[in-house]
């Protein structure tokens, strides 16, 4: 398989990208824009978003898109410099106006092109901003009804990706995150109906306990792809889920933080940390609040208790480190602790303890009733 980039002439990077991508061939951006690349390949595309490949983009686009052998295209683009002219010297002239990587995502996802990676690379002194992605091929053999992200005429309301998206998944109901695993429906039904019809047939419970595809693609009459994306995604969460439960962290008293959290001594910086237990004391979030020396402006308590909502925590117990080695607290440590005793009173979440952790050694405001 060949790799080809596709690109303007006498541009000064073109060698760095030739040695950057392991390219066979140039293609150079002409007044027609069109090419004809007859073997199988990977093709990039340098400067498309550019002023000078933006009369013909889209002709560019829907080339590669009706062209079966291009296989994967590689997207790259300056990110520092929206509009490129190269002079007669081959040297960059460069505008002040930022690439907008949202609008590259939405220019390429809009032609039909599945996005499989996006990053940012280094090119000689130029900061460069690469999309890879695949030319999808149409299915003729079968019509496929892909739902699109943004609105749903018919329900109006957001769609589940769009959903996921935004991080609003703790508002989404089970049949559209089942749609999200689907993906797509077909000739006779949509995504919607078909997940719906799942859980209404199946049960949400034995869904989840089946492990047999053909049973589900027999039971439900749905197709085998379907079939084995939801046994794979429940058993995915089910191992994650028998994971953590064998793995939980009982938390006592300040022994059990202490041995929990030991290797903190050896920290050279000050971390800040929450732990979050649930009405049976286990461990259900560990979560690094600051990093740096400790003061009571830095440790806000807007920090430490929003992940105790967030987690429905029945309590908190902060740690932190002492580089020194000696785990006596600080003026600043005992204002924290008061601060945050305050605040747990209000919000009716128990602080239960602040440990400090020395070498070999540790300090609990709770053993000391210092909370």
């Amino acid at each position: 398989m060949k790799n080809y980039l596709y690109t303007f002439k006498n541009c000064q990077l073109n060698c760095q990208i030739k040695r950057e991508f392991e390219i066979n061939e140039f293609v150079y951006y002409e007044e027609s824009a069109e090419f004809a690349i007859k073997e199988d390949c990977i093709l990039h595309l340098f400067g498309l978003f550019s002023i000078i490949a933006k009369k013909y983009r889209e002709l560019i686009l829907k080339n590669i898109r009706q062209n079966p052998s291009i296989k994967k295209v590689i997207f790259i683009d300056i990110l520092d410099a929206e509009e490129i002219t190269v002079d007669l010297s081959s040297k960059f002239l460069k505008k002040n106006r930022k690439i907008d990587k949202l609008l590259i995502n939405n220019i390429i996802e809009s032609h039909n092109f599945e996005i499989i990676e996006k990053r940012n690379f280094i090119l000689d002194s130029f900061s460069c901003l690469i999309f890879k992605a695949f030319n999808k091929v149409e299915e003729e053999k079968e019509e496929r009804v892909s739902y699109k992200v943004a609105q749903d005429p018919k329900r109006g309301e957001i769609l589940p990706r769009e959903k996921l998206s935004l991080g609003m998944v703790d508002e989404m109901k089970l049949y559209e995150l089942i749609s999200v695993i689907l993906g797509s429906g077909n000739k006779k039904e949509d995504v919607f109906n078909i997940s719906k019809r799942i859980i209404k047939e199946y049960g949400s419970i034995s869904l989840v306990e089946e492990r047999d595809p053909k049973k589900i693609q027999e039971t439900l009459k749905i197709g085998p792809t379907a079939a084995l994306k939801l046994v794979a995604a429940f058993e995915i969460g089910r191992r994650f889920y028998d994971t953590r439960r064998a793995n939980r962290v009982l938390i006592r008293g300040s022994n059990d933080v202490y041995q929990y959290a030991k290797s903190m001594e050896n920290l050279l910086k000050e971390n800040f940390r929450g732990l979050y237990l649930n009405s049976k004391h286990y461990l259900i979030k560990d979560e690094i609040i600051s990093v740096g020396h400790l003061t009571a402006s830095l440790v806000h308590p807007r920090e430490v208790f929003r992940t105790a909502v967030e987690y429905s925590a029945a309590g908190i117990i902060v740690i932190h480190n002492h580089p020194s080695g000696d785990p006596e607290p600080s003026e600043n440590d005992i204002l924290t602790t008061q601060n945050l005793k305050k605040a747990s009173e209000i919000l009716q979440i128990p602080l239960l303890d602040h440990v400090i952790i020395g070498k070999g050694k540790y300090f609990s405001f709770s053993e000391e009733k210092k909370i």
